[in-house]
């Protein structure tokens, strides 16, 4: 039977709630799981003080339930590596950063750096992410090292940026800086991006629905049709996305002109389809 951890008043102070996952529930009683740590700052406190929970996990069909906006809990699904989990309401920041397999849903809106360090399985938004989707934090020099992360409604800056592997999908408007520096991976836009989009990239895929807003600073365009558009227009049906089609040709940009990159953006605009 699933687990629910129903919110309590949780405060505004930052909660850490990384090792609450799948595997380090299962076999547990409620009980037993109320008393598994997170921190707040420097102190150690049980989980149960801050979520009331009922159930257990016998097998990996079974799902654990978060129940409440809880935007100041932060690292949630981050050291998941199986099982489900689903969070009803909007959460706070590094959401699945360090996830490697299973998969997370959000019904709601998350923070910064979700996805950031994915290594692994699926994570899906159903809502609005802030800055730094999937991107690399400050000091690293990757973000996504692979997985998926799928993102109903729109993101804000840097989405993708510095992106290793895996495949990124954001079906509403994105910030500056989407896929910067990039090296490697796929970032499909269904919205509208700015002029900064794949600045910097050096290998890897941008797929948009729309035109930039500017000119891209890539080389020139020409119009061809891509066998690699069919096995990704097959993988985002299988997520039950249905915005790109493979028989429609593609206007196909080369990487950034200044590094000389590797990388690729291709426009399928919508009312081409």
């Amino acid at each position: 039977m699933p687990v629910q951890l129903v919110a309590k008043s949780i405060g505004p102070l930052p909660l850490h709630v990384a090792k609450i996952v799948p595997s380090q529930m299962r076999g547990r009683t409620s009980a037993e799981i109320s008393s598994l740590p997170v921190t707040r700052g420097k102190r150690t406190f049980e989980l149960g003080q801050f979520f009331d929970i009922s159930g257990s996990l016998q097998d990996e069909s079974d799902t654990v339930e978060w129940i409440g906006d809880i935007p100041s809990v932060h690292w949630l699904g981050a050291s998941m590596d199986g099982g489900q989990m689903t969070v009803r309401g909007n959460v706070g920041r590094h959401v699945a950063s360090g996830m490697c397999g299973g998969t997370l849903t959000v019904h709601g809106n998350v923070g910064d750096y979700v996805g950031s360090r994915l290594s692994g399985g699926l994570v899906r938004v159903h809502g609005d992410a802030a800055d730094w989707a999937g991107g690399a934090y400050e000091h690293e020099s990757v973000g996504m090292r692979g997985g998926e992360l799928i993102i109903s409604g729109s993101s804000g800056r840097f989405a993708g940026a510095r992106l290793r592997r895996g495949l990124i999908y954001i079906g509403g408007d994105c910030g500056p800086g989407a896929g910067m520096s990039m090296r490697a991976g796929t970032i499909v836009i269904d919205g509208s991006v700015t002029e900064s989009v794949g600045l910097d990239m050096r290998r890897g895929t941008i797929v948009l629905t729309q035109s930039p807003e500017r000119s891209l600073r890539h080389s020139a365009a020409s119009e061809v049709d891509l066998v690699a558009m069919r096995l990704l227009q097959r993988r985002l049906a299988e997520l039950g996305i249905d915005t790109l089609t493979s028989e429609q040709a593609v206007l196909t940009f080369s990487g950034d002109t200044v590094n000389e990159s590797r990388g690729e953006i291709l426009v399928q605009e919508k009312d081409a389809q």
